[in-house]
């Protein structure tokens, strides 16, 4: 755990570990596996609702069956060390840590969040990593459906209209699609040049969003720059979380990978584009320097209130002066309370029973 001038605190792989958190941190670690089971006790519940064929119009309404929505509405350090009794300092380091490490946020965003973010840290919960990462999921979920499947993936939607019953989509080049129900994934926010004839007043498309920039880089960390000047320091960490400090460049930065040559690669996350001053201050040797920027990465995860803020699962266009009878579907609604892989399958999940209700004959 990092500062920015010192590590505050290494975890050992060893035995000594709890020995080491406990002195650390006192009992606060216990109280806070006990919530994140439970909310991740409650976030379950879903997969035997959805089983049931039940879905949800709106974010709200799934959350509010969850019993989660009270842990949306309390930043994570309010909750945590008001509600909880849990330590400033584990809160202030572990906890941000796990934050900046998986959100690129601090405390500021909503309890339910940093609960799934200790959940994905290993409190209470497991993740799961895919050998080719996670674009191979998206072709086998397509696989599984049985169905025959049409990809456009170089299409540009600029429009979505509907007569009532059916959905128009004007594409880039001037070709025109019809179809019987259509889900929206990609954030209103961001989607550019996307417009909605006839969309409901009031939708907030005005959610702000975390930039996000990875830097991944082949080589070997200067270990003066972490104050090891020696062997007798100990080794560099292969993981490295930090505190919620402007002045330090990056969010963490971790071993991504092991070159057959021996050489690490690692992987930087942080709010702004590293420079070379700064990945030369960091690296004493660098090989190669790839840089990706999301300018959209997550949502800015804080508590805001469902009803005037979280737009709805489902979305009546107008036609005619006439709501639709069939809505589209918004999948991208439910990041206004959490973002994650598995949260945003459940919404894909919602959406499919949503479309698969709507398309039943009377």
């Amino acid at each position: 755990l990092w500062d920015g001038a010192a590590f505050r605190f290494r975890w050992p792989d060893s035995a000594l570990l709890p020995a080491r958190i406990l002195a650390r941190y006192g009992t606060s670690p216990l109280r806070l596996i006990e919530a994140v089971k439970s909310a991740v006790d409650h976030l379950l519940d879903v997969y035997d609702l959805q089983s049931q064929n039940v879905s949800f119009s709106s974010p709200e309404a799934l959350f509010d069956a969850l019993r989660l929505t009270n842990l949306t509405q309390a930043s994570a350090a309010d909750y945590f060390e008001k509600r909880l009794k849990v330590s400033h300092r584990f809160v202030d380091e572990f906890v941000t840590g796990a934050s900046r490490d998986n959100y690129n946020q601090g405390k500021a965003i909503n309890a339910f969040v940093d609960l799934v973010s200790l959940a994905g840290a290993g409190i209470g919960g497991s993740v799961f990593s895919l050998a080719n990462g996670t674009t191979p999921l998206v072709a086998a979920l397509l696989a599984s459906g049985g169905a025959s499947i049409r990809t456009h993936t170089s299409s540009q939607v600029q429009s979505i209209r509907t007569d009532g019953n059916q959905f128009e989509l004007a594409v880039a080049g001037g070709a025109s699609l019809t179809y019987d129900a259509v889900a929206v994934a990609t954030p209103l926010e961001h989607a550019h040049g996307l417009s909605l004839s006839g969309a409901p007043p009031g939708l907030n498309t005005s959610r702000p969003y975390q930039r996000t920039c990875v830097t991944f880089v082949s080589g070997a960390v200067d270990r003066n720059y972490f104050g090891l000047s020696s062997d007798a320091d100990g080794e560099v960490p292969t993981d490295i979380l930090t505190v919620e400090n402007a002045s330090l460049p990056f969010s963490t930065l971790a071993v991504h990978a092991t070159l057959p040559n021996g050489t690490h690669v690692y992987k930087l996350f942080s709010r702004v584009p590293l420079g070379e001053e700064v990945l030369s201050a960091i690296f004493r040797s660098r090989y190669k320097t790839v840089r990706l920027d999301w300018p959209a990465a997550y949502p800015k995860l804080e508590p805001t209130p469902p009803k005037t803020t979280w737009p709805p699962f489902e979305m009546p266009l107008s036609h005619s002066g006439t709501d639709s009878a069939r809505p589209l579907i918004y999948v991208g609604a439910m990041e206004s309370g959490v973002s994650c892989m598995e949260t945003q399958l459940i919404a894909a999940k919602n959406a499919a029973l949503r479309i698969a209700r709507m398309l039943q004959p009377d």
